[in-house]
C-alpha cells in the first residue's frame, strides 16, 4: 500500500495517529468514563484502522480474483482431427500459428501447429514471444505477492487497532483511583 513517499508518510501519520486515538481513548473511558472526546478518539481511531484494515481486505480479494482470472481464463482445447479441412492452406496455417501461439502465451504448452501442407509441427516460439510470456508469469507473480501483501497488510491494521484498545484498557487499569475506604467505626 506504499506507493510513493508522499502515501507512506500520509498513511504513517493517519496511522500513528489512529493507535495513540484508540490507544489514548480507552485509556480515558477505563479511567474517567464515557466522555465526549474519549469516545470521539475511540471511533475515529477505530475507523482509521478498521475502514484500512478493509480496504487492504478488499484490494486482496480483488486481485486474487485477477490472479484467478489470468491464469484460468483462457479456455485450452485440442484441435480436433479434421480441423480446418474446409480452410485454403495459407488460412489453416495462420489460424493454427495463432493458436498455438496464444496456447503457449496463456499456459506456457508447445502444442502442434499445421504447416501447409497440412503436416504437424510443433509451436517454435520466437525470441519475442518469450519475452510476451516472460512479461506474463512475471506479472501474475507481482499480482499474487501483491495479493498476499495486502492480505497482511489487512491483518496487521486491525491487529494494532485492537491491540492498542488493549493496551490502553491495561493502562487504565493501573491508573485508576483507589476507591475511597469506608469510615471506620469508633467504639467508644
Amino acid at each position: 500500500m506504499t506507493d510513493d513517499w508522499v502515501s507512506f508518510a500520509l498513511n504513517g501519520v493517519g496511522g500513528f495517529a489512529a493507535i495513540v486515538c484508540l490507544f489514548e481513548g480507552t485509556r480515558r473511558i477505563g479511567a474517567r468514563g464515557a466522555r465526549l472526546i474519549a469516545v470521539l478518539m475511540v471511533a475515529l481511531g477505530g475507523l482509521f484502522c478498521a475502514s484500512y484494515g478493509a480496504i487492504a481486505y478488499w484490494t486482496h480479494e480483488i486481485q486474487i480474483e485477477t490472479s484467478e482470472l489470468l491464469r484460468h481464463g483462457v479456455f485450452f482445447a485440442q484441435r480436433l482431427p479434421d480441423w480446418g479441412k474446409n480452410m485454403g492452406a495459407e488460412e489453416r496455417q495462420t489460424l493454427s500459428l495463432a493458436y498455438a501461439r496464444a496456447t503457449y502465451l496463456a499456459h506456457g504448452m508447445l502444442v502442434a501447429r499445421l504447416d501447409r501442407s497440412g503436416a504437424g509441427k510443433l509451436f517454435e516460439p520466437s525470441q519475442e514471444d518469450v519475452n510476451r510470456r516472460e512479461s506474463i508469469v512475471s506479472i501474475r507473480a507481482q499480482l499474487d505477492h501483491s495479493a498476499r501483501q495486502n492480505r497482511s497488510d489487512a491483518f496487521l491494521w486491525w491487529l494494532w487497532g485492537l491491540l492498542a484498545v488493549l493496551a490502553g484498557y491495561g493502562v487504565s487499569l493501573e491508573n485508576r483511583p483507589a476507591p475511597a475506604s469506608p469510615a471506620v467505626e469508633r467504639r467508644d
